[in-house]
């Protein structure tokens, strides 16, 4: 009856946003674990051919749920709503390419992070004259309103760039392919992905990894004990080799150096 009763809180949650009074305060109390996972974001979290989400996201949350004992609930969720959504009690946790940021840890709490990532940047394959992120002076890349690769590009790196800005990554493929701008630069995961879902436009990334992005999950403030279960789950996934396969699996034959990935330093529980 419990697994029934968590189900039905759950879907009534999503609903109105509001629960009941004995809905446990920590993700290791639930049987049933709403997650906040992408749902347009190929390679990471996409409907596959059956409509069911399928991708390295889904993979590790599916997995970590199972370590924690617990059910999972896939909740799809936009890159501007991760916040929102946990802090409104719409999901327990998010595993969706969410970067560790000094303002998000304001608003929420972060386990992990379970992967270390880079930014890369795409370009059309015929073109050569950008090799380097230096190469980038002047030229247009892509940015997504939620994305803070152009101001790591200008602000760490002091390489000045135009602009074509955009809600999605996605909008910018086939203004890439047809000239429109020159680049587009996010978290690597995304890049092949994003290439993966448009194998037709000849595009290729390129190897000019910049600026580690740590990636987390995140969690209610407060849930110490739920930070904590999930950081042991994260480092037997390195130990016993299960992150090294599933990055494998997703992104190897996307031409990305996923080999032998290096167990993340936490960012530690309050």
């Amino acid at each position: 009856m419990r697994r029934t009763a968590a189900a039905l809180c759950a879907a009534a949650l999503l609903a109105t946003g509001a629960c009941a009074a004995d809905d446990p305060e920590s993700i290791v109390d639930k049987e049933v674990l709403r997650i906040g996972v992408p749902d347009d974001y190929p390679l990471l979290g996409a409907p596959d051919e059956n409509g069911d989400l399928v991708g390295f996201e889904i993979d590790v949350a599916e997995h970590l749920a199972a370590e924690l004992g617990a059910e999972p609930m896939w909740v799809p969720v936009a890159n501007e709503d991760r916040e929102a959504f946990l802090q409104a009690g719409k999901v327990d946790m998010v595993v969706a390419a969410y970067s560790i940021t000094a303002d998000r840890k304001q608003e929420i709490d972060f386990a992990g992070p379970y992967v270390l990532e880079s930014f890369n940047v795409m370009v059309r394959e015929d073109d050569d004259s950008i090799a380097t992120l230096g190469d980038l002076e002047g030229k247009t890349v892509c940015d997504s309103r939620y994305s803070n690769v152009v101001l790591r590009i200008e602000g760490e790196h002091g390489v000045q760039v135009d602009t074509y800005e955009v809600r999605s990554f996605a909008d910018c493929l086939d203004v890439l392919a047809e000239g429109g701008i020159d680049a587009i630069a996010t978290d690597e995961f995304v890049l092949a992905g994003l290439k993966f879902s448009r194998s037709d436009l000849r595009l290729k990334i390129l190897d000019i990894r910049f600026s580690n992005e740590r990636i987390g999950i995140g969690l209610r403030s407060g849930d110490t004990a739920g930070c904590e279960a999930l950081n042991r789950a994260i480092t037997e996934m390195y130990t016993d080799g299960t992150m090294a396969r599933t990055l494998q699996e997703w992104f190897a034959s996307e031409g990305l150096d996923v080999a032998d990935p290096p167990i993340p330093q936490f960012e530690g529980c309050e």
